[in-house]
């Protein structure tokens, strides 16, 4: 399984986000299919650390898509 480690950046003009993250994944084989898995370790506001349970409750479905595909356009 092959791991990467970044951080996805983003926001609007009056605030920034930044999420740390670590996406595993495996491109298969003819006898095991692709997988891949997204960890969160930390969020930011404006360079304030939120709670990572703040993350996946309130945000994590808005941003989800978009980090991952930060993630596969970096691995």
């Amino acid at each position: 399984m092959n791991k990467l480690r970044a951080t996805y950046t983003g926001g609007q003009t009056d605030y920034e986000i930044a999420v740390d993250y670590t996406y595993y994944w495996d491109s298969g084989d003819w006898e095991t299919p692709a997988h891949a898995e997204l960890e969160v370790t930390a969020f930011y506001i404006n360079d304030t650390e939120i709670s990572i349970n703040f993350y996946y409750e309130f945000v994590h479905d808005k941003l989800e898509d978009s980090i991952i595909e930060h993630a596969q356009g970096n691995k």
